[in-house]
C-alpha cells in the first residue's frame, strides 16, 4: 500500500491519500472553525469494489431493544452514526427515547428519555430525526421542540422551540454556517426553522408551501441545504429545494416526476439520490429512485428495482446508496404486496446492486463508514430490534479483509468530533 498525506495551501485541506489494487479513496478532514468542530468529507469518490467481490448483504446480527415485541410492538423513526464515537442513535418511540448502540460491541447503552413517544397519529409523535452538532446531539420531537443531549454525560441539556402545531422532523447540521436546519413537516404550511448551533437561537425561518416536507440533507460541496418538497403547485410529482444557509432563502428548485419524494442522500461527486416515496406508489406510480445532478437537477438515472423508500443514506467506504424501502412491492405498482426491503445501489455506476428483506415499516438506515455495517431498524422477523447488515465478505477499516478499504482509509483526529455530512438523515413518517 502507498498512502501519502497532502495539505492543500489554498483550502488548508489535510488530504490523506491510500492506494490499493482494487480501492482508491481520497479523506478530507476540513476545520469547520465552530467550537473545534470537524467534518468529515470524503474529497473523491472511491472506486468501487465489485459487488460480486462483496457478495451479497446479509443480516448480521439483531441487537435486542428492550420493551419491544409483537404487542407493544417497535415504533421508530430516523438514526444516524457518529464513526467517531462509534456510537448509533436510533429514535425509539416505543421507549420515547433517544437510544445510544455501541457499534463495535452491538450493544445497546443508554436510553435518553423525555420524548412524546408514538401517538395515535405520525404528525404530533417522536422523537424523530437526530443530528450530531459538536458535542451534541439534536433530538426533533412530536411537540414542535428539538430536544438537545449532551453525548457525553447523555442529559438532556436545552429544549428549542420551533413554534409549530406539529412534530419538528429533520435536523441537519450545516458547520461550515454553523446553522442547524430543523423542519416542521406536517404544518398547513411547512416551514423550516435555522439555529445558531452555538447560541441556540433562531436566526431565520423559511416557508415551503407543498403537502409535507420530507427528506433533508447539507451539501459541503454547494454549501446549501436540500430539502424535498413532497408535492407543490409547481410541480405536483415533487421538488427538491435548495437552501441558501446564510439567506435562509431557496436558490433553486428541482423538479421530478411522479415520485413523491422521500429521503435525500448525496455522494462527493454530488450524485443526488432522491428516494420516491410509498405515497407515489399508492397514487399509482411504478416504483422508482432517482439520481440526480445536486447542482443542476439534470436527471442521471432512474433505478426502477427499488422504490417506496423512506430513509436513505450514502456510504463513502463502499460507495453505495442504501434506501430503506419500506413499502416496495411485488410488482412495484400498488396493486403488489409489500415486500420491504433494503435496497443497494452503485453510487459510481449508478447501477442497482441488490433488494435485501426487511420487515414492514422498516424506514429508517443508516451506516459506518469504518465497519461498513448498515443499521436498519425491524418490526417483525427477523427482528424486532436493530438489524445489521453488510457485505458477506466483509471489509473494514483497519481489519483485513477479501479487499482493502482495510487499512486503505486512516482518519487523524485525535478527539475532535467527526460527522459524515454526506450520510444524511432523511424524514420519516
Amino acid at each position: 500500500m502507498f498512502a501519502q498525506q497532502v495539505r492543500s495551501r489554498s483550502s488548508g485541506v489535510d488530504l490523506e491519500i491510500s492506494l490499493h489494487r482494487s480501492f482508491i479513496f481520497i479523506a478530507a478532514v476540513v476545520f469547520s472553525g465552530c467550537s473545534g468542530g470537524t467534518s468529515y468529507r470524503p474529497a473523491s469518490i472511491a472506486t468501487p469494489t465489485p459487488a460480486a467481490t462483496l457478495g451479497p448483504t446479509t443480516l448480521k446480527t439483531v441487537i435486542s431493544v428492550p420493551n419491544i415485541g409483537p404487542a407493544p410492538g417497535f415504533d421508530f423513526d430516523a438514526g444516524t452514526v457518529d464513526p467517531t464515537r462509534a456510537l448509533y442513535f436510533n429514535t425509539d418511540r416505543t421507549n420515547k427515547s433517544v437510544d445510544f448502540i455501541d457499534i463495535r460491541t452491538n450493544q445497546l447503552l443508554a436510553q435518553v428519555g423525555g420524548f412524546v413517544g408514538q401517538k395515535t397519529s405520525n404528525a404530533v409523535s417522536g422523537p424523530n430525526v437526530v443530528a450530531v452538532v459538536q458535542n451534541q446531539l439534536w433530538a426533533s420531537d412530536g411537540d414542535s421542540t428539538v430536544k438537545v443531549i449532551d453525548i457525553s454525560s447523555r442529559t438532556v441539556t436545552a429544549v428549542l422551540k420551533t413554534n409549530g402545531l406539529k412534530r419538528a422532523d429533520n435536523v441537519i447540521y450545516d458547520p461550515d454556517d454553523n446553522v442547524v436546519l430543523v423542519a416542521n413537516k406536517n404544518e398547513t404550511t411547512p416551514f423550516v426553522t435555522f439555529f445558531n448551533a452555538s447560541t441556540q437561537a433562531i436566526v431565520g425561518t423559511l416557508q415551503i408551501p407543498s403537502t409535507q416536507l420530507d427528506g433533508a440533507l447539507y451539501d459541503p460541496v454547494q454549501k446549501k441545504f436540500l430539502i424535498a418538497a413532497t408535492a407543490t403547485t409547481a410541480n405536483p410529482g415533487g421538488e427538491i429545494d435548495v437552501i441558501d444557509p446564510k439567506a435562509f432563502t431557496a436558490s433553486a428548485r428541482f423538479g421530478v416526476t411522479g415520485c413523491l419524494p422521500g429521503g435525500l442522500a448525496v455522494s462527493p461527486s454530488e450524485r443526488l439520490l432522491v428516494g420516491c416515496s410509498g405515497d407515489a406508489i399508492a397514487a399509482g406510480f411504478p416504483a422508482q429512485s432517482l439520481i440526480l445532478d445536486a447542482v443542476s437537477g439534470r436527471l442521471l438515472a432512474t433505478i426502477t428495482q427499488v422504490g417506496g423508500s423512506d430513509q436513505v443514506t450514502f456510504s463513502p467506504s463502499l460507495n453505495r446508496f442504501y434506501l430503506a424501502a419500506r413499502d416496495m412491492t411485488s410488482n412495484g405498482m400498488a396493486s403488489g404486496t409489500k415486500t420491504p426491503v433494503l435496497g443497494v445501489i452503485d453510487a459510481v455506476s449508478l447501477n442497482w446492486i441488490e433488494n435485501v428483506p426487511t420487515s414492514p415499516s422498516s424506514k429508517g438506515v443508516a451506516v459506518d463508514p469504518t465497519t461498513n455495517h448498515v443499521f436498519v431498524p425491524l418490526t417483525a422477523s427477523p427482528g424486532p430490534g436493530v438489524g445489521v447488515y453488510g457485505p458477506a465478505n466483509l471489509p473494514q477499516i483497519g481489519v483485513p479483509g477479501i479487499v482493502e478499504p482495510a487499512a486503505a482509509v486512516q482518519l487523524r483526529l485525535g478527539a475532535r468530533h467527526l460527522e459524515t455530512v454526506v450520510a444524511i438523515e432523511p424524514n420519516n413518517d
